[in-house]
């Protein structure tokens, strides 16, 4: 059992799953892209949170681009 979790929580931490963290926060878009691309390393479960996630941050991006 501690293997299998040791294992997720390295899984966490992959090259492209970094630089897909780094996207998502400079540029949401791509970042999303990234995260449902059908090569991606994301669960299901994990897509959602994500795109969650972008769509909460771009929503607050043009909320303050309308109210300055």
């Amino acid at each position: 059992m501690k293997e299998k979790q040791e294992l997720q929580v390295t899984d966490v931490f992959t090259k492209s799953r970094i630089f897909t963290y780094l996207w998502i926060v400079f540029c949401p878009p791509y970042g999303l892209y990234r995260v449902l691309s059908p090569s991606s390393e994301f669960r299901r479960p994990e897509k959602w949170v994500w795109t969650m996630i972008v769509i909460c941050t771009l929503v607050t991006y043009v909320k303050l681009i309308i109210t300055g």
